[in-house]
């Protein structure tokens, strides 16, 4: 009885052992590859996107409106022999991407200029 108590308690350890061993190859791998920050900017990039849609269906779209006389820009369709092109959807599409890339751009733009600046800084 007591034998089996101590082979017991010998597995337990080995399967203590094996998940703290576990665990901390999980963190390397979590440090190593940055696993964080990938996370971290796949949230941002969500949330841009949700502001970035906003900003084009609440400002940049009804000017556009103004322009092109349609009830909304995503219900511009041409028909040309039967088959319909719904340029709306593409334009919108195209405008969320040029929003998002002029933000991409300003966003670097930013962080290189500070660390050129940090570079000089260095140098001097």
């Amino acid at each position: 009885m007591e034998e089996t108590a101590v082979k017991l308690s010998k597995m337990e350890k080995v399967k203590k052992i094996a998940q703290v061993r576990v665990m901390r190859e999980f963190r390397e791998f979590l440090k190593e590859y940055k696993i964080l920050g990938i996370a971290a900017g796949l949230v941002i990039g969500s949330a841009v996107t949700s502001l970035t849609q906003a900003i084009v269906t609440g400002l940049i779209t009804p000017f556009l409106q103004m322009l092109i006389p349609v009830d909304s820009l995503k219900t511009l369709v041409f028909v040309v022999n039967g088959a319909s092109f719904q340029v709306g959807t593409v334009v919108s599409a195209f405008i969320n991407f040029l929003v998002v890339a002029l933000l991409f751009f300003m966003f670097v733009k930013v962080l290189m200029k500070k660390e050129k600046v940090s570079k000089d800084v260095l140098m001097s």
